[in-house]
């Protein structure tokens, strides 16, 4: 008997070539003509129907910015990438810092204006302290969009220092704790717009080794024993000159 399409055959051993036997293709894979001796793989944009004698194209599915999932997936991918907390959390810190601000000057000037008829009594009154929040929040939308466009501008990889180089290195030592170390980095800007190195010599922590989101934080060795070597590798390494080291006495 002949093999049909969607088979293939396959000899038998120790028999003639006339011996034979048919089995069906193998998953994914097609005869569209009889007696074959093997199958055909589908493309990768199909697969084989149900006979496996042919292949047919597969759906294309994708999802529609119109559609209300596909908004909200973009709107998720505008709202949470990294460049956006920052922003988001600079105009946070700062709104809250200055409604704080803004009830310490009340406070103040309810115990300066306590007689009436006092010319500063009109402020209270007026509601100036008020005023300190859009002014303050106003300031950081302007370094904002002044960031924006400076890092729009510049080139996005991190500098490659070289110690046959000279270069002019522009950097920031903050505290021994980490945390407090991103959070002042993430304020200041100054991981990705100014391109200005921040060290810190507190403990490690995992997130301080995440070159994409702080490409130029460096840490320190922790303070032990192996800190004056550490300090010295460092300005051997960037062709710093010495200039003194402060310590506290618990050190």
């Amino acid at each position: 008997a002949d093999c049909g399409p969607g088979f293939r055959k396959f000899l038998q051993e120790e028999l003639a070539a006339c011996c034979f036997d048919c089995r069906p293709c193998p998953e994914n894979e097609v005869s569209n003509e009889t007696n074959e001796d093997k199958c055909v793989r589908c493309p990768e944009d199909q697969y084989a129907n149900r006979e496996q004698n042919q292949c047919i194209h597969k759906a294309v599915v994708f999802l529609n910015y119109k559609e209300p999932l596909g908004m909200a997936l973009a709107l998720i991918s505008l709202c949470f990438p990294a460049f956006t907390a920052q922003i988001t959390f600079g105009v946070v810190f700062t709104v809250a810092v200055s409604t704080v601000l803004a009830k310490t000057v009340t406070v103040l000037l309810a115990f300066i204006v306590i007689a009436p008829g006092r010319r500063m009594r009109y402020f209270l009154i007026s509601g100036a302290p008020n005023y300190i929040i859009a002014i303050l929040g106003g300031c950081k939308n302007v370094s904002e969009l002044y960031n924006l466009i400076h890092y729009s501008e510049q080139n996005h990889d991190p500098p490659n220092y070289d110690c046959d180089e000279e270069i002019e290195c522009k950097m920031v030592l903050t505290g021994p704790y980490w945390a407090t170390s991103v959070i002042l980095g993430t304020v200041l800007d100054i991981f990705k717009y100014r391109q200005v190195l921040q060290l810190t010599y507190g403990p490690f922590h995992p997130i301080l080794s995440d070159r994409e989101q702080f490409p130029y934080l460096y840490q320190m060795a922790p303070r032990d024993t192996g800190l004056a070597l550490a300090m010295v590798s460092l300005i051997l390494h960037f062709n710093w000159n010495w200039v003194g080291l402060a310590i506290s006495d618990n050190d």
